[in-house]
This record gives structure tokens, sequence and C-alpha cells, in this order.
């Protein structure tokens, strides 16, 4: 499960209770690295931020949906 958000306090937050609950929480500070992190890994599910600098939370889904269907492709 991927966590995005650019403020630290709401990204921790929702991370614990994640993981809390027994998930795997990956974090990632902004838009930017979520997409690093899409493009080296498959994840299940994105929590994301729709308001952050640079690259904002639509843009962030459009990538997840194309990383999605190469990881799905290359199986």
């Amino acid at each position: 499960m991927l966590v995005v958000d650019d403020e630290e306090g709401i990204r921790e937050f929702v991370a614990e209770a994640l993981e809390d609950d027994g998930h795997v929480a990956v974090r990632a500070k902004d838009g930017a690295e979520a997409a690093a992190r899409l493009r080296a890994q498959a994840f299940d599910l994105m929590i994301t931020d729709l308001r952050m600098p640079e690259i904002d939370g639509m843009t962030l889904v459009r990538t997840a949906r194309a990383s999605s269907r190469r990881w799905r492709s290359s199986s």
C-alpha cells in the first residue's frame, strides 16, 4: 500500500493506522517520490493527497493506472 501526502503529520497518521491494522505502508513525501516508487514496484492500493506541489494527486492516479497496466502485462 502506498501512502502519499506532502504533509508529514497526515502521511504518518494514515500509514501508522494502516500498519496498526496489519498492513504494510510505504510512504512517499510528494508526487515525484510516489511516481518513482510506482515505476519500481506494484502496489495493490494507493492513498494520496489530491493537492500537492509539482505532481498533484490526479496526475499521480493516472501514473498509477499506467504503471498498473505495465506490471500486469509483464507478469
